[in-house]
């Protein structure tokens, strides 16, 4: 469809982008890096569907993450522990 094909290049674009700014992305502090990491995580969240966009979302994260591991795993943290309720263990379907 146009608009999966308007989404993959345009994920496309974005991986460029943080592969060719990577030097600068890698000099911000973790304060201004976790958002930018949060969206890209929510966005990867909603792409579980799409293992293409999910990938090139990795990638972009993973372009994020250089340096900045701690603030992944908090922010990955922060995300799965916002699918269930506190206590709540969900059985494997």
């Amino acid at each position: 469809s146009t608009a999966k094909r308007c989404r993959d290049k345009h994920l496309e674009e974005a991986l460029l982008l943080s592969r060719a700014l990577s030097e600068g992305l890698q000099a911000l502090g973790d304060a201004e890096a976790r958002p930018l990491l949060r969206c890209v995580l929510a966005f990867q969240m909603e792409a579980t569907s799409n293992s293409s966009s999910f990938q090139k979302l990795e990638q972009i994260v993973t372009q994020l993450a250089v340096g900045k591991e701690a603030v992944l795993a908090q922010e990955v943290g922060t995300l799965l522990s916002g699918l269930a309720p506190q206590g709540e263990v969900r059985e494997p379907q």
